[in-house]
């Protein structure tokens, strides 16, 4: 009697509780999954506001904004006289040569072929008006009289192609003779004198002193807001005061997985120097903003997203990612504030509305 006593007790108890449960619906997790409803493990991180400055210096060194690598079009042993680095050059001045005991017999042989195939051409164009005076008196046919006038023009066709050939020739012989494309001053030298060239191979680097330029490489949230003609900063090493150049060519996007944009910097005549290492101020033009991790962002059909953590659960949020600085992505969403915990992990069964359990 005292074991079903007990037993009685514990039915009761159990049924109780029960009952409790089902009157008031319980806060945890575990006991909402018990209940049927599914709970997501999610891990979260809070969303950060970014304290990017105002303005950000970017180094580089100036260069001749005018400059060439210079190359033969043939190849041979290279002869470049007394040529020296720094050496001033005026625009058609001959700065090297190249040896290539092809060139002259090419050309030789392609001069008496001209010779031979215009001497042989004019001969059958004579030809051919005798036979036309010929076959209007009777003396030949038709067909003797084709034949001449067929050879008169496959000759003249041949004298054509000579011609060309002839050309050509010419012109590499010309090309063994390296000429200065502008006026400036040698930069390098990078082949000595009598050593074998190959085509397209440099021998001399060319830059004019005329205009100096400086390229950096800036990401996207500081390249935006830039105009082609705007004047930028531009601080000497250990200057006091700055300089001002202006932007000369400004890169629409990057072919790099650095996502660096390309921004050229005309610099000021006179006071720089080529080789000196300056440092461009650029003033910050996109507006401060969100980010978040890269892994919080979900691409979907519509667009971006986050999804934000709200009493226990997952509320979807429209983003906009404007741009991305190492791990982390730059976003704008209305309603989203630094604080607020998005979702990092689990976000592959997450849906709207979900019950989460936050995971440490």
């Amino acid at each position: 009697m005292f074991v079903r006593a007990v037993t009685s007790i514990v039915l009761l108890l159990s049924l109780a509780l029960q009952t409790g449960c089902a009157d008031s619906p319980s806060k945890d997790p575990i006991a909402a999954a018990s209940a049927g409803e599914p709970v997501v493990p999610v891990r979260v991180t809070p969303v950060v506001a970014d304290e990017a400055p105002d303005a950000l210096r970017f180094a580089g060194v100036a260069v001749a904004a005018q400059r060439a690598n210079l190359t033969f079009q043939v190849g041979g042993v290279l002869n470049r006289g007394d040529l020296l680095v720094g050496q001033p050059v005026e625009q058609g001045a001959v700065l090297a040569s190249v040896y290539n005991p092809e060139l002259q017999p090419a050309l030789a042989s392609a001069q008496a072929r001209l010779r031979e195939l215009r001497s042989q051409s004019e001969q059958a164009t004579r030809e051919a008006e005798r036979a036309t005076t010929l076959y209007q008196r009777g003396v030949i046919s038709a067909q003797q009289r084709e034949q001449l006038e067929s050879n008169a023009a496959s000759l003249r066709a041949g004298l054509q192609n000579a011609e060309a050939g002839l050309r050509q020739r010419q012109q590499l012989t010309a090309e063994a003779e390296l000429k200065a494309p502008f006026s400036g001053h040698i930069e390098a030298l990078p082949v000595e004198s009598g050593e074998f060239v190959a085509p397209g191979q440099t021998v001399v680097r060319l830059a004019s002193g005329d205009a100096l330029e400086m390229t950096i490489q800036v990401p996207v949230e500081w390249a935006q807001g830039l105009d082609k003609g705007q004047r930028i900063a531009l601080w000497p090493r250990a200057a006091a005061e700055p300089l001002w150049a202006e932007i000369s060519e400004l890169g629409q996007g990057s072919s790099q997985s650095s996502s660096l944009y390309p921004v050229t910097l005309r610099l000021p005549n006179g006071v720089v120097r080529s080789g000196d290492t300056l440092e461009a101020e650029l003033p910050r033009t996109a507006s401060a903003g969100l980010r978040v991790p890269l892994s919080a962002v979900v691409r979907q059909v519509d667009g971006q997203a986050v999804f934000r953590i709200r009493d226990g659960r997952a509320e979807h949020l429209p983003v906009t990612v404007s741009s991305m600085r190492g791990e982390w992505a730059m976003i704008g969403a209305e309603g989203l504030q630094a604080g607020d915990q998005v979702v990092y992990a689990g976000l592959s069964r997450l849906l709207d509305g979900d019950r989460v359990e936050i995971r440490r």
